[in-house]
């Protein structure tokens, strides 16, 4: 429970640090800045991926760690790394061609040695994690995110354009790992074993596959986007996912956290099994589901308010953003669910063809618009929803009858908050300022929302209350 309180310190640190900073650079720099970095950035954290080869996790899931093991982790990855670092350096000039963009192969030569900083951490990062040293993690985080952020800003001010945000890439990753060297008094040693660097790789390659997978799904959108639509348009996506990403850090990801952990431990327990799934799910959809239909409804206005109207194209891609994150809710638990009852082969099968869809849905897309990008998200989100399902269903024995009965009350008071919303909206966003409309439609929202609940769906509330208010109140009475 420690662990997990400061994980979330140190995400939800981040976040809101994150998006404050974010909100100052976003008047200062332009849609194309932010499109060239994305750009940039997906080479880099591809890369960075692989570096780690799954060894990390190598090192935090073995009982007794030899020495022999942690060093040839380090100088495996170490030697990765550099390989890595090398080869974005003399790849930026090609980079540079195929996509257009002549500031591309400065930004890319910068950042070129990112991959081998991250290597520098990797053995860190797994002894304090293994630790549970998440103190230490959440503090790093946060002095990272705020130092860069500072910096970026100052940069920003004074015209440095794109560069502000190179320069705040790199001072965060060299911060986070020379922290890492502070926290840890590790130093390697000229120690390596062939055999153990054969089965460590061997033993990482599928939680490399299944993270580079992940990481590959959303970067190819700013592949193709920036590919064939520009950098501006990967500016304004880049935006409507960073606001997806602060909902989602708030009302779904605290939940995921301890998901596999409970998964796992009632693995033998088929019904109990079920149980969980099915509460966990409707304590996320209780809290995601008005949340981003809320900002899919405050949209409009807010973004120009806070970022500037040269961010009122984001407008539209955030509301279908929010649209897609209600299926995605779902998916989210498949990962977690399938790992504790070990079908990690079926969560990598089913990576690749959310990989596939993906691929090509965007490809085709972005011949027409970013508008279409969305959609075709929505869709193939939509369409993996209705797949994942299905495998839970036949793997786990989750009842798709039993799970519409979790998701319908918080659909349904959700769908009426939001369009109680949109009707007042209408008749009185001529008459308020941007802060006091949106200030008193967040007010109005909850109430209805939570009215809704009590009004229509009093046994849900009943289930929820007696299904989550006892552990807490217990938690509470053993915190205390």
């Amino acid at each position: 429970m420690n662990g997990a309180l400061w994980s979330f310190i140190a995400s939800s640190g981040y976040q809101i640090f994150g998006l404050l900073i974010f909100v100052v650079l976003s008047h200062a720099l332009t849609p194309v800045d932010f499109g060239i970095m994305a750009i940039a950035i997906v080479f880099i954290e591809i890369l960075s991926t692989v570096v780690r080869m799954g060894m990390m996790e190598s090192v935090i899931r073995e009982k007794e760690l030899a020495e022999d093991t942690v060093n040839t982790v380090f100088w495996v990855t170490l030697f990765v790394g550099l390989f890595f670092s090398v080869s974005v350096y003399l790849f930026s000039a090609t980079a540079a061609v195929i996509f257009d963009m002549p500031v591309l192969e400065n930004v890319l030569k910068v950042l070129s040695f990112l991959p081998l900083v991250h290597a520098l951490g990797t053995v860190h990062e797994g002894l304090l994690l293994r630790d549970y040293q998440f103190k230490s993690l959440a503090f790093r985080t946060l002095i990272a995110t705020s130092v860069s952020g500072v910096l970026a800003i100052a940069l920003a001010m004074n015209d440095f354009g794109v560069y502000s945000l190179v320069v705040q890439r790199v001072l965060s990753v060299v911060i986070l790992t020379s922290s890492l060297w502070y926290y840890v008094r590790w130093f390697p040693q000229p120690v390596f074993s062939f055999i153990e660097a054969k089965n460590l790789s061997f033993a990482g390659f599928p939680v490399m596959m299944t993270a580079l997978v992940g990481v590959a799904r959303y970067k190819v959108v700013d592949v193709f986007v920036g590919m064939f639509l520009g950098p501006a348009a990967v500016g304004y996506l880049h935006l409507a996912g960073k606001l997806h990403d602060f909902i989602f850090q708030f009302a779904l990801k605290p939940i995921l956290d301890v998901s596999l952990t409970t998964f796992s431990k009632l693995q033998d327990h088929q019904e109990e099994l079920n149980k969980a799934y099915h509460r966990l799910v409707q304590f996320c959809s209780v809290m995601a589901f008005p949340a981003f239909l809320g900002l899919a409804v405050l949209a409009p206005g807010l973004i120009e308010f806070v970022f500037g109207d040269q961010w009122e194209h984001s407008v539209l891609l955030t509301q279908i953003f929010c649209l897609a994150s209600l299926s995605s809710t779902l998916n989210y638990f498949f990962r977690p669910l399938m790992l504790a009852v070990g079908e990690g082969v079926l969560v990598l099968r089913v990576g690749l063809l959310h990989l596939a869809l993906t691929t090509i849905s965007v490809f085709i897309a972005s011949q027409i618009s970013i508008v279409a990008v969305l959609v075709g998200h929505l869709i193939v989100s939509s369409l993996l929803t209705i797949i994942i399902v299905w495998i839970t269903q036949r793997k786990v024995g989750v009842q798709i009858s039993q799970l519409v009965r979790d998701l319908l009350p918080s659909v349904v008071s959700a769908v009426i908050m939001a369009l109680l919303l949109l009707i007042i909206r209408l008749f009185i966003e001529d008459t308020l300022g941007v802060v006091m409309l949106t200030s008193l439609l967040v007010v109005l929202g909850g109430l209805f929302y939570v009215s809704g609940l009590f009004l229509l769906f009093p046994n849900f509330v009943k289930q929820v209350k007696e299904s989550f208010l006892p552990t807490v109140l217990e938690r509470f009475k053993k915190g205390s």
